[in-house]
């Protein structure tokens, strides 16, 4: 037996423990002493083994008694593998659900940020084109209210390129 099997066997006899502590309710975690529901899946062995997240995915035989205890086996002549797939493809089946659930809310977010800011912006440009139409009458208005003589005194200046006063755009 090698020092990897070795380990990979202390690991599943800390988890076994660990299950039996928490079917009795009296777990050795301090955050799982806190909890008023304490139920035995997956994280909680993980926590109270004190191993890190998902590493019991290396320890089919450990999932297959998780998910046996939380749901009584069905009888239909399969082999120790099958089950095994069997609970894997659950947690996985599970995993999926949960994303797409957390998928289709920020989608929905999304959409309606979006909807708001289209509304936002087309209100915006209503109101732009507003004021540039308010803007032309004003300017059109003071326009007028110059008398006539001024007006042709206006535009009288000498705009050649000689002329200090204006420069040439280049």
């Amino acid at each position: 037996m090698s020092l990897r099997d070795i380990e990979k066997e202390k690991t599943a006899q800390k988890a076994r423990a660990a299950m039996e502590r928490i079917k009795s309710g009296t777990p050795n975690n301090l955050k799982l002493k806190k909890r008023k529901n304490l139920k035995l899946n997956q994280n909680t062995v993980e926590i109270e083994t004190g191993l890190s997240v998902r590493a019991l995915k290396h320890h089919p035989e450990i999932l297959t008694e998780i998910m046996n205890w939380k749901a009584p086996r069905i009888d239909s002549g399969d082999n120790n593998a099958s089950d095994v797939n069997a609970v894997l493809l659950m947690i996985e089946n599970e995993k999926l659900k949960e994303q797409k659930k957390k998928a289709l809310k920020a989608t929905r977010n999304t959409q309606e940020s979006n909807e708001k800011l289209s509304d936002k912006i087309d209100k915006l440009e209503r109101e732009n084109k507003a004021l540039h139409k308010r803007h032309a009458e004003m300017v059109s208005a003071l326009f007028n209210m110059i008398p006539q003589e001024a007006v042709n005194g206006l535009f009288e200046k000498d705009f050649t390129p000689g002329n200090k006063n204006v420069v040439p755009i280049k």
